[in-house]
C-alpha cells in the first residue's frame, strides 16, 4: 500500500524538478543570447567598457537606454570603430584607413544625450599625430562631440555614420576637419567629467 502511495508523490516531486529545469533552461537561453548580442557587437563593448573605467561612470538602468553612461549629471553616448581599410594603395602606394562609427544618433535618430564620445583603434602609422600621446597602452584615439553638433560631422547622404580617415592631416570634407577639434587626450576627459 505504501509504495502505491508513493508513486503519485514521486510524480509530483519528479514534475516540480522537470518546471524547476524548464525554468533554468529559459534563464540559460536568455542569458547566451544576450552574450551573443555583445559578441556581435564586441568592439562596441570594449569601447564602452574602456570610457566608463576611464571616467568611473554609472551604466544606464534600462535596457535601450539612449544613453550609454552617466558621469557628473551628463548623459554620454559611446561608439566605438575599429582601424580599417577604406582605400587600397596604388602599387607602392599608401592603404589609406578609416574609422566608421554607426547610427551616433541611435536607431530611431532621436538618442537624448550630452555629449558623444567616438572611440577609435589607433592607426600605428599616425600614432605621432594623435594627442593622447601617453596612451600606448591603451591604442585608441577619443572625440567628445557635444549633442547639438553631432549632424555636422556626420555623413551628407546614405545611411547615419561618420566616417573619418585615420590621418589627421589627409581630411578633405568640412567634417572630417571639423571632428579633429574634438579629439581628446584621457586626461582632457577625465577632467572635464571628474571634477
Amino acid at each position: 500500500m505504501k509504495k502505491a502511495q508513493s508513486l503519485p508523490d514521486e510524480i509530483h516531486r519528479l514534475k516540480r524538478r522537470i518546471e524547476k529545469l524548464l525554468h533554468e533552461n529559459k534563464q540559460l537561453r536568455q542569458e547566451a543570447a544576450s552574450r551573443s548580442r555583445y559578441l556581435k557587437n564586441a568592439t562596441g563593448f570594449r569601447g564602452e567598457r574602456f570610457v566608463r573605467r576611464l571616467l568611473k561612470g554609472s551604466i544606464p538602468t534600462i535596457r535601450g537606454s539612449a544613453h550609454d553612461l552617466k558621469v557628473a549629471g551628463k548623459l554620454l553616448e559611446i561608439k566605438t570603430a575599429e582601424c580599417r581599410n577604406a582605400i587600397k594603395g596604388r602599387e607602392g602606394g599608401t592603404v589609406t584607413k578609416r574609422w566608421t562609427w554607426h547610427r551616433p544618433l541611435g536607431t530611431s535618430g532621436e538618442n537624448h544625450y550630452h555629449y558623444l564620445v567616438l572611440v577609435g583603434d589607433i592607426d600605428s602609422r599616425y600614432r605621432r599625430l594623435y594627442r593622447d600621446q601617453d596612451s600606448p597602452a591603451t591604442g585608441v584615439v577619443m572625440f567628445l562631440v557635444p549633442r547639438n553638433r553631432v549632424k555636422s560631422i556626420m555623413r551628407k547622404s546614405g545611411a547615419p555614420i561618420i566616417q573619418l580617415t585615420t590621418d589627421p592631416r589627409s581630411q578633405r570634407s568640412k567634417g572630417g576637419k571639423d571632428i579633429w577639434h574634438y579629439e581628446k587626450t584621457r586626461k582632457e576627459l577625465k577632467s572635464k567629467f571628474r571634477k
